[in-house]
């Protein structure tokens, strides 16, 4: 996406990883971010905590940004 230091802002805590590891963050980024496509999109304001590490994952979404998604998290439930 090439984020400028200058974009990104301070931010000095730590995010506890899956197996409770300490990750040190490399600041923050509010980005409006669209989801889905035609009428049935929505774009919203997001707080991107930027951090270096080995992860499988591009972004993980917090409850407060699935909130206001109005999206409602499921799991299938497999026989």
């Amino acid at each position: 996406m090439r984020i400028t230091e200058e974009e990104r802002k301070s931010y000095d805590n730590k995010v506890v990883g899956f197996s409770g590891e300490k990750v040190g963050t490399r600041g923050y980024i509010d980005l409006y971010s669209t989801f889905d496509e035609g009428k049935a999109s929505k774009t919203i304001k997001i707080r991107y905590l930027v951090i270096n590490d080995n992860t499988s994952y591009n972004i993980l979404l917090g409850r407060p940004s699935i909130n206001r998604l109005r999206a409602i998290i499921s799991n299938p439930i497999w026989p």
